[in-house]
This record gives C-alpha cells, structure tokens and sequence, in this order.
C-alpha cells in the first residue's frame, strides 16, 4: 500500500505531465490525465470547461497560440494532501516567443485538485490565474473581479469537496458490507451466525457510529430468540429467550413490528429503561449469561437507555445507546438499515446450514445406529463360530479321546495287573533257597516290575490328558443365559481353593474377593464359565507355590464396570510369565508345569470359552505377579 509521500509524488508527476502536454499539443497523452469530471477555470472567460471534452477542445483551439510559444520558467510547485485528493499549488513565470526572443509576460498562480481513479491520478480540476490580464478599460487591476473569482473557485472546490467526501463515505460503508458477505459466504456451521454479529458490530463502529451493545433477534409467534455482543462488542455476550409481550406492552415497538418502517428509534428514560431490562431479567431464559452485562444500577447510572433497530426478515438487529437519545444520527440509522439486509443473507445461510446439519445429524445417526448393528452382528457371528469351533472340536475330541481311551485301559490295566504278577513271583523266590540263577531271574523281574511302573505312570498322564479332552469336548445347553457373576466367582473361586487344600503340595492362600456389588446378571453359559473360573484359579495357586512360603501367596478376583464392559480379574503374586513364552501359553498343549503335572489345555480352553461369550483376555505379567483380565458385554 503506497504512502503518503508515495501518492504526492505520483499526483505531482501526472500534474507535470498534464502542463507539459498542454504546451507541447500533445493532445492524446493530455487526455489521458484527465479525469471525467474534469473542470478549467483560466484567466479569461472563454477559459472555462466543464467536461473533460470541453477541456480537449479548448486546448486543441490553443495549439496554434500555445506550442513552441510559451514556456512556464521559476516554477514553485507544492502538493497538499486533502482528504483523498492532492491540491497541487503553482507559482511560476509565463515566458513567450516574440521576435525570436524569450521575453518575460506574466506571473501565473495555478491551483489544481487531482484524484486517483483506478490505480493513477487524474486532474478534477484547474484555475489559473494572470492577473494583468483581468485589467479592464479604465482599471489599474482587477482586483474585485479576482477576488470574486476566487471567492467561486473556493465554493466550487468546497462543494466538489463534499461531494467526494461524500462518495468516500459510501465507499467506505460499502466495503464494510462486502466483508460480511464475505464472511457469510464463508460460513461452514450454523453457529457462526453469532460470528456475523460480532464482525457487524465491529464495522459499524469502524465507519465512526457509536454503538454500545449490537444484537440480532428473531420473532417467533410466543418469544424472541436474541443473541447480544458483549459490552466491547468482541464476542456473543448473552444468548436468551424472551416473551413476546415485553416488546408486545411498548406501543411504539408493537406498531412498528407490525408495519413496514424500516427502522425504529426507542428512547427509554431511566424508568422505563429499568423496567424493561427487570423483565429482561426476570422473564428471560438464558442459555449464556454476559457477567458483565450492565445492572439496574449500571442503567440508572447512565439515565435511561436508547434502542435502535431496523427490520429484517425474520426479525430486527440493533444497537444500544446510553442515556436518552431520541435523534440518533441519521446515517448511522442509514447504515444499520443496510446491515440488516446483509443480514438477511447471513440468516439464509444460517437456515441452510442449520437444515443441513439436521440432515447430517440424522444420516450420523443412522450410521452409528447401523454400525452398532454391524458390530453386534460380527461378535454374534464371531461367538456363533467360536461355538461351532468349539463343538467341532468338542466332536473330534470326544472321539480321538474315546479311541484312545480303550487301548489306554488296556495298558494301565494289564500295567497294574502285571506288577502283582510280579510282585508274587518275587515273593515265591524269595521262598526258594537261593541260587545263582534264581538271583538273575529276581533281578530281570525287579527291572521288568520298575519298566512296567513307568509304563502305568505315562498311561496315567496319557488317561488325565484325555480326560481333560473328554472334559473339553463336553458342554452345557450353549446358551447364554442371566447369570449372578459375584456368586458365581465366590462359589467356584471356593471350590478351587478347597480342591488345592485337599490334593498334593497344598499351600496356605489367603483370598482376597473385591467384588463390585452394582454387577448384577452378566448373559454366561454357567457350566463353560466355571470352568474359566477353576483354571484361572488353579494356575494361580500352581505358580504361587513356587514362591510359597518366601512369599505369602495370595489370590485376588475382582469385578468392576469399564465403559461398556464388565470386568474380572483374576491376580496372583506369584513368579510371573517368564517374556519369553508369554506368546504360547495360550497354545494348546503348551504346558510349563513339570513331569506328568499338566495337560497344557487349561489356557487354551479357557480362551476359547471367553471368546465365545464375546468377550476379551488380557494377560499382563510382572515378577510380581500375574493379571488375567477378561472384558464381557453387558
């Protein structure tokens, strides 16, 4: 944006430009500094124009006279801002031709208003002044008819002056309303309408009006929706309903709402101003509150309150005024007239908007809404086939186990019936006088009797493998069906513990049941759950019994809500899972118990029942201990 000094050196240049045109007949570039309006007042009375044609042609009749002819010397030139013109004032010395001299004729006084139009400056208009030429018969000088003349020059330039101002004015109001279309058009939600508020407050004070609170309000059949910039108008300060008949009891404001004025002017003295913003107060409904909005006290203080409004289509926006002011000032009435049309784009797009996001809303809606179904349907899909997994499996088990338990009976029970074979066969040699050979054979009998021991002790691994098959392959109805969480963990957590203390190695374990009483009945099938209960509970006390009694083992199984979910938790203090197998204990068959002590199908089992039932397992480990988390639907 150029400068002040930058716009006088430009004005300056097209001035020297128009004089050097002038005296040298260059009638097309002399043009071109002209500006439409273009005005010349010399020193004779045929030197007047009132056009820039009338100014082209007078110069075109001056050629002749004028060109290689005279020459302006000793020239004084300053240019003067004013307002958005450059007044360029001239002294200098009219110098002509005569007799193949350059001989001194006259002083000049030249004063010249430029504007800039379109990016360059143009001469609006020109006066110059000889005045020994104004002499007439019988005069020494001229001096009342100069005076006289200068007198309607500076008329001329006063009233050329407004004139522009004028036009200044508008221009400036015009591209304050053009930002907030701007603005409008920018919109993207319906609640940048407030938004719109704001800026127009802001411009309105911008072009000189004074405005102290700014608002918008809609009419509705039983109220008004109003939304009111805050006291230094840089935000929505308040956002309420108001009754109809607090405007409905003004005549004056009930008239004019049912007319077709434009604008209305409501001057309230501190009475009536306190009434009205009581009721205000007391009848409105405010969905935000400015805290420093201004109190009765506030309004007494300042001697009543003036409200101007001016109409638009859904209702009115307006401003405040302190005190009493019946006659604001014209154009800033002029003014909120045209930012109420303005409004009205805004308010159009407000309403789109608002019908778009209801359409958003809903399509948002309906999207969740078929989400959740899809979400539903894929973990109904995903238990329907982890339970025909599970069955599937339940089937193939059932019957490899079944197989296999027939030669496994065999093998235990000829094993068992073998080692009293033996066992009687030792007893009658020891009977017998012993001999050389009679020691060999008891020897043979005595590592046939340790073979077959071990024969029966990996029969009886093999039998509890299958049996736990066995155990897997079996299950209840399948279905889900209302299930007391709490007292199921009390009554199964108790049987694990009881079936520890009873079995082999037993170890002291104090249990700890956290228990969130707001759980009520969780959709389980009861007799697959349990069985996620006993083997949670019984790995716990297996891995606590490598710290026992170092470490006072201890089994804590709690419940809770989390989100959407229900939680247990089954944690003990024991050694915790080793990093590297953290990955396979969930495999079947992975065991880390040792000899013929596990099966390596508690994990896996386990596993596959919470997924059936929808839910999730989580294993978190430490030294410390061990957290198995499992996540279940409502």
């Amino acid at each position: 944006m150029p400068n002040v000094k930058q716009r006088m050196e430009a004005a300056r240049k097209v001035y020297e430009t128009y004089w050097d045109c002038y005296t040298n007949g260059e009638l097309e570039t002399f043009a071109s500094t002209l500006d439409e309006t273009y005005e010349m007042i010399g020193t004779s009375e045929s030197e007047i124009c009132h056009t820039k044609a009338d100014g082209i042609k007078f110069v075109k009749g001056q050629i002749a006279e004028i060109v290689g002819k005279v020459e302006l010397r000793n020239r004084k030139i300053d240019v003067v801002p004013v307002d958005q013109l450059m007044l360029v004032n001239e002294h200098s010395d009219i110098y002509v031709l005569a007799d193949t001299i350059w001989r001194y004729y006259s002083k000049i006084r030249i004063s010249t208003l430029l504007r800039e139009t379109e990016g360059s400056w143009k001469v609006v208009q020109q006066h110059g002044s000889l005045p020994d030429i104004r002499v007439q018969e019988g005069e020494t000088m001229a001096i009342e008819k100069i005076s006289r003349e200068n007198l309607e020059l500076r008329d001329a330039v006063r009233r050329r002056t407004i004139e522009l101002e004028h036009q200044y004015r508008e221009l400036e109001t015009e591209a304050a309303l053009e930002r907030i279309r701007a603005q409008v058009t920018a919109m993207q939600e319906s609640s940048e309408l407030l938004d719109i508020v704001v800026t127009m407050r802001t411009e309105f004070v911008q072009l000189g009006h004074e405005a102290h609170y700014f608002w918008y309000m809609r009419w509705l059949p039983e109220k008004y929706e109003k939304a009111m910039t805050s006291g230094d108008g840089t935000r929505i300060g308040m956002i309420m309903s108001l009754p109809r008949h607090i405007h409905g009891d003004v005549k004056l404001v009930a008239d004019w709402e049912k007319g077709h004025e434009p604008a209305v002017v409501f001057a309230m003295d501190e009475e009536t101003a306190v009434d009205y913003v009581h009721k205000m107060i007391t009848l409105g409904d405010f969905e935000q509150v400015d805290p420093q909005a201004p109190t009765l006290d506030d309004i007494r203080h300042i001697g009543g309150l003036t409200f101007v409004m001016a109409r638009t289509t859904h209702g009115e926006i307006g401003f405040s005024l302190p005190g009493v002011a019946p006659n604001p000032p014209k154009d800033a009435v002029d003014a909120l007239v045209r930012f109420a049309g303005v409004f009205d784009l805004a308010f159009k797009r407000f309403e789109d908007l608002k019908a778009a996001e209801k359409d958003i809303i809903e399509i948002k809606a309906a999207r969740q809404k078929a989400e959740e179904a899809l979400t539903e349907l894929k973990a109904t899909q995903e238990q329907l086939v982890q339970q025909e997994k599970l069955a599937s499996l339940g089937q193939l088990t059932a019957g490899i186990a079944h197989e296999i338990k027939n030669p496994l009976n065999f093998i235990n029970n000829f094993s068992e019936v073998s080692i009293e074979l033996i066992e009687e066969a030792l007893e009658e040699f020891r009977q017998i006088e012993a001999n050389e050979h009679a020691k060999e054979t008891a020897e043979i009998l005595a590592d046939i009797k340790s073979n077959l021991g071990k024969i029966h002790e990996h029969g009886s691994r093999a039998d509890g493998i299958v049996k736990s098959m066995l155990q897997h392959s079996r299950g209840g109805s399948g279905k889900m069906e209302p299930t007391n969480l709490n007292a199921l963990i009390r009554e199964y957590v108790n049987l694990s513990f009881h079936g520890m203390r009873a079995g082999k190695n037993p170890i002291n374990v104090t249990i700890d049941l956290q228990l969130d009483e707001q759980i009520n009945e969780v959709a389980l099938v009861e007799e697959d759950f349990s069985r996620v209960l006993l083997n949670l509970c019984n790995n716990a006390f297996d891995a606590m019994r490598e710290t026992a009694p170092a470490r006072q083992p201890r089994l804590i199984v709690r419940t809770g809500l989390e989100k959407k979910h229900v939680l247990m938790e089954v944690e003990d203090n024991g050694p915790g899972i080793p990093e590297e197998i953290k990955d396979k204990i969930l495999q079947p068959f992975f065991t880390t118990k040792k000899g013929t002590e596990g099966t390596g199908l508690g994990l896996s089992i386990t596993h596959d029942i919470v997924k059936a039932h929808g839910g999730g397992l989580n294993i978190s480990s430490s030294p410390g201990g061990t957290i198995f988390k499992i996540l279940l639907n409502k």
